[in-house]
């Protein structure tokens, strides 16, 4: 579905580009490009791919719009993507297009545009006096050549729905929560319909709420909007988030607390297990708290989709915590965006899951360096030596971290790096680091003869073909860090020059 307001959808909101650290040996490697968001210049975001739970699905609860007259009527528009005039759907590729065809919103839709009308007249959704859906009767048509409605028209309609779906909402907030969790899709299409569109979640939210604590109110057992505890729980996040969403279209600080408070209420903490985690910006010392905080949560998550659910709502809330917030570390909620991404850490690791655990600690250190605080950026590498130097890209990034240190002539970061990688590695790259640094550290000043240039010409030549990137990266250093001595030329650059 076509979202206007795309609330329904996990976002990574990203540190403004402008306001980064550059350098040539930046530890977070490139970033990735997305699209920006309405706040010009402050924050970017992109969608995630991991979809929540939806809640039961309600016969009848939808809205549907009907112009169009068939699936042959398909037209590929250049700017949208694939459309559906039957629905008046528009998508963005033909694989979804066809999913949305054996869709039961599709089919509906389409027999009634066919002239499934019944002896009295097409069939309406009403709501009987418990509040469940009704079938009655519309106005008699002697003939099946009905005008189609246009999109107005189901506009209006959808409205409609949604005030029956109130009036119910205090005696039947089970059927009232999934009509208007669907309605609220639907008004997300429409740019004028903000205001309803926050109304109706807010509704939502308040009907789950109740039901949360009284599951008497949960709906009847063996019909389709009985609303189990599970379903309940990850259906209130959504909701939560997608007003927190929502809310960052026009107030920022207001949304993120609506974030944070969503987070924890799920995860069964408060913001005070947060601001333990974040005592300090050390983050070793935030990784040490962090599991100590995990033991908190009341919650199991023993399955997959559950705990996937929590990962991509911690790196939500983290991501939009940092990238809207003052960048200063002694700000609150960019302390506890930091404590977040600490959480989710100790929280991947937990449950075994490590390319999160790993991709989480990268985001930690591109948000220090943002903060100024290069030197823990580059501590995370530590983290990484200790817990994640199989992954693919672990090696190159720690060499980027101790290049970094030296960059900023943080000559002892730099040497704990090398000695805690040497305790797993015996690299000639690494080897020839701990030289340069040691001889430095011992020197006071850098170590700039011929032989350190003959060595690592030598060393150039050997270079095995997987740690290239690293080598060429060390080297860049050194013609800055050796330039007094700059009469070597690095051989990667020669070629370079040749092929030009």
């Amino acid at each position: 579905m076509n979202y206007t307001y795309k609330i329904f959808e996990n976002q990574t909101y990203e540190l403004p580009q402008g306001r980064r650290h550059h350098d040539a040996s930046e530890f977070r490697g490139t970033p990735k490009k997305h699209a920006s968001s309405p706040h010009s210049g402050k924050g970017y975001l992109s969608p995630s791919s991991t979809s929540l739970v939806s809640p039961p699905k309600f016969a009848n609860a939808s809205i549907l719009s009907t112009v169009g007259s068939s699936e042959t009527h398909l037209q590929q528009i250049s700017t949208s993507g694939f459309y559906c005039e039957i629905c008046s759907k528009r998508f963005n590729s033909e694989a979804t297009l066809k999913a949305h065809f054996g869709s039961e919103r599709h089919r509906k839709a389409k027999t009634i545009q066919r002239g499934n009308f019944t002896r009295d007249g097409p069939l309406q959704t009403s709501f009987n006096s418990k509040g469940s859906p009704r079938k009655s009767r519309g106005p008699s048509s002697k003939s099946q050549e009905q005008p189609l409605a246009t999109s107005t028209v189901a506009l209006d309609e959808t409205l409609l729905s949604m005030k029956e779906a109130n009036r119910i909402a205090n005696r039947n907030p089970a059927v009232a929560a999934t009509v208007l969790w669907n309605i609220s899709k639907d008004l997300a299409q429409y740019s004028d319909q903000f205001e309803n569109l926050r109304l109706s979640l807010k509704t939502v939210q308040k009907c789950l709420g109740r039901m949360s604590t009284n599951t008497e109110l949960r709906g009847e057992k063996g019909t389709k909007s009985l609303w189990t505890s599970r379903t309940l729980l990850k259906t209130k996040l959504e909701c939560d988030m997608a007003l927190a969403r929502l809310l960052m279209t026009f107030n920022e600080d207001r949304a993120i607390k609506e974030y944070l408070s969503a987070l924890c209420e799920y995860l069964g903490i408060d913001n005070g297990t947060l601001d333990t985690i974040s005592l300090s910006n050390d983050p070793t010392n935030m990784s040490k708290r962090a599991p100590q905080a995990t033991q908190l949560i009341p919650r199991k998550f023993t399955k997959v989709e559950d705990i996937s659910q929590a990962l991509e709502a911690m790196k939500e809330v983290a991501s939009a915590c940092l990238a809207f917030s003052v960048s200063d570390m002694d700000n609150l909620f960019v302390k506890r965006g930091m404590a977040v991404y600490f959480l989710r850490y100790a929280f991947a690791q937990e449950k075994g899951v490590l390319g999160s655990a790993y991709e989480t600690i990268l985001a930690a250190a591109s948000a220090l360096r943002y903060l100024g605080l290069d030197h823990f950026g580059n501590e995370c590498a530590m983290l990484i030596i200790d817990h994640h130097i199989d992954q693919p890209d672990a090696q190159i990034r720690i060499a980027a971290a101790i290049v970094d240190a030296l960059h900023k002539k943080d000559l002892i970061r730099a040497d704990l790096l090398i000695q805690n990688y040497s305790k797993h590695f015996k690299k000639p790259w690494s080897q020839f680091l701990a030289r340069l640094v040691a001889k430095t550290i011992e020197m006071d000043v850098c170590w700039m003869c011929d032989d350190a240039w003959l060595e690592w010409e030598s060393m150039m030549l050997d270079k095995p073909e997987s740690d290239i990137g690293i080598y060429e990266l060390i080297e860049s250093l050194l013609t800055e860090f050796l330039e007094p001595y700059a009469w070597y030329k690095p051989m990667w650059i020669s070629q370079t020059a040749k092929e030009n």
